[in-house]
Order: structure tokens, then sequence, then C-alpha cells
């Protein structure tokens, strides 16, 4: 039987995941036991041990896929076990001192005491802690202080739309880089609190398409094809796979397609024309449009709509801002699907 982390762990812990089924047993996961077994060379043995499961499933990258349905129960299981801090007792026992690494953590939300811990292993003194904490890494989201302000939001539209992704996926930020992707691919069933969260996320990733792993990855070959001179950076590089939309892969195409929707109900994600027509949106009063709307934020329709209505009355308008109103009118001409209005309406 193949010796795991997870089984060190049990075995030096005694801890049980209490009124939980085997995983291995469920309906959700009866049909990828061959997958568990084949991904981490598993024997029967290994999958009567919950632990163990969940370690070998936090270990790997994600190169064989779980179904769905069991990726997002596995993912259920790591939540619990990282917010009930199951490990924290004996974590305090084996750790001893090195628990103040985190001191401002203990009267904080649950799971970020022991997540700040995995985190800080390096800034231990004692190895036994260091042993211990590298073991538990695989059975929580050790990010949690991360990503626990977007599960608040999301957590209730990650179950219903089973977006839960307990694999690693190469190239990543963080642990629910694959959820964040699944709910912004539904984003039009995603609650207000939740999507606010998404089009924060996309938000930041709109200057440099390094951040969005997902169109990173998808499109990596088509950026070296069509946009090989173009410098990362300003929302330089989506421009350019954009303009060759209709001509790159079709994973890229479904990628760019993503944020182009995610655009379409946030402005701000769409960089070139929040930051070439600033002055302009500013000027008038663009985002007024979006005020009081129980997300805050501001379409691209509404922007367009406005700058365009700001041009036919004589507003002075730069040329950036123009070229950038005459790529989105282009953009919404080639495809209509990414105009939210227009799949809501029609």
């Amino acid at each position: 039987m193949l010796i795991l982390l997870a089984f060190q762990v049990l075995m030096f812990c005694k801890i049980s995941l209490a009124g939980r089924d085997l995983i291995s047993l469920r309906p959700e996961c009866k049909d990828d036991v061959k997958i568990l077994m084949d991904m981490c060379e598993m024997d029967r043995e290994d999958l009567a041990n919950n632990w163990a499961v969940l370690d070998c499933v936090g270990s790997q990258t994600g190169l064989r896929k779980l179904s769905e349905k069991c990726d997002h129960y596995i993912w259920t299981v790591k939540l619990e076990v990282t917010r009930k801090e199951v490990f924290l007792n004996e974590a305090h026992k084996v750790c001893g001192e090195d628990i103040s690494v985190c001191a401002g953590e203990p009267s904080s939300e649950p799971g970020h005491l022991l997540a700040c811990l995995v985190e800080k292993k390096g800034e231990t003194k004692k190895s036994e802690c260091r042993k211990f904490l590298s073991q538990v890494e695989n059975l929580i989201f050790s990010d949690f202080r991360l990503i626990s302000p977007f599960l608040n939001k999301c957590e209730k539209d990650i179950g219903r739309l089973r977006c839960g992704k307990s694999q690693k996926s190469a190239g990543l930020v963080h642990s629910q880089g694959g959820t964040i992707q699944c709910l912004a691919e539904n984003i039009e069933q995603v609650s207000g609190g939740c999507k606010k969260e998404i089009l924060i996320i996309a938000e930041l990733q709109s200057d440099d398409y390094h951040l969005d792993r997902a169109l990173f990855i998808a499109c990596k070959d088509d950026r070296e094809q069509f946009c090989p001179q173009v410098e990362s950076g300003q929302g330089e590089v989506y421009k350019c796979l954009m303009k060759n939309k209709m001509a790159v892969s079709q994973n890229c195409q479904d990628q760019i397609r993503r944020r182009q929707m995610m655009a379409g109900k946030d402005y701000k994600v769409n960089a070139g024309l929040a930051r070439g027509c600033k002055e302009e949106i500013k000027a008038s009063n663009c985002r007024r449009a979006g005020h009081g709307k129980s997300d805050k934020t501001t379409t691209q329709s509404e922007i367009l709509l406005c700058l365009e209505d700001g041009v036919a009355q004589g507003r002075p308008v730069s040329n950036l801002c123009m070229s950038e109103i005459r790529d989105v009118r282009r953009q919404l001409m080639a495809d209509y699907s990414i105009t939210p209005e227009i799949n809501l309406y029609c």
C-alpha cells in the first residue's frame, strides 16, 4: 500500500472527518474511483481514508480530471476542513511557540490561523512544526486568508452552479482560479454580490493578461503567433488578441469571449476604454448610468452610449478615446453574443 503524507497526518493526529461518508463511496464520486486510484497509485485500502484522498487530489495539478460533480464535492469537504480548523489543536501541540508567527490571526475569521501557519511555515523554528504544516497543506485551502472574502460572497452560487474546483490548475494564481473561471462562464446566473467580486477580480486582471491565467494558458500559442511584438501591460495583449479573435484557436476564442462578456457587465474590465476615455467619462458624468443598481457597476453599453451622445452634442473627445469607442463597436458588430443586453432581451 502506498504510504501517503495524509496517512502520516491521520496516524499522528488521530483526527477523523466526523459526519462525512467516505469520498470514494459518495454518489458524486463513485464513477471517479479508477481516476483516483490511478492519479496517486492508490489501492482500495487507501480509498477508505478520506485524508489520503484529499492529499492525493491536493497534490495533483489536474493532469487527470475528476468529474465536475466529484470535484465539486471534494471542494466542499476541503472547505469544511479549512473552516473548522480540524488540525488547529494539533498545530498548537506540535508547533508551540512557533504559533506566534501568526500572532494577529487567532481572533480573526475561522480558518485564517491555520492557513496563516501553512503560509508561513518557513518562518517556524521547529522542524516537527514545519513537517506537520507541510503534511496539512494539501488537505486545506492554504490561501484561505486571500480567498475567504470571495468565498463569503460566492459560496451559495458555487454550490448552486457546482463550480467548486478542488484540483490545482497549472499556473493559476491561487486555489480558486478554476472556481472563478466557472463562475465567470456562468456570469448571467450569478447573484449580485458574487458578480461584484468576480468583476473586481476581472478589473485587476485587465492591465496584464498574465493575471487571467485561464486566458493566458488558452491563448499562449496564439499570442506568439499573432502578437509576438506586443508587450504585456496596459491591456495591449488583450486588445491584440481581440483584434485577431476570429483567427485564434477555439480555446482562445472562448476565453476572449468570456472576458468580453465580463467587460459588457463592467466597463472597467476593458482597460483600454476605461483608460483611453477616462476624462471624457468624467466630463460627461457617464458613470451616473450605473448609480442606484445593487452591484454599483456601469455597463460598457451605458458608457458607450453616453460617450457617443457626447460626440453628437459636440463635446471634445480625444483621438485615443475615439479609437477605443470604434474598437468596442467593431467587437460588438462582429459578435452579438458578447452584448449582455441582447442576450437578456432578445
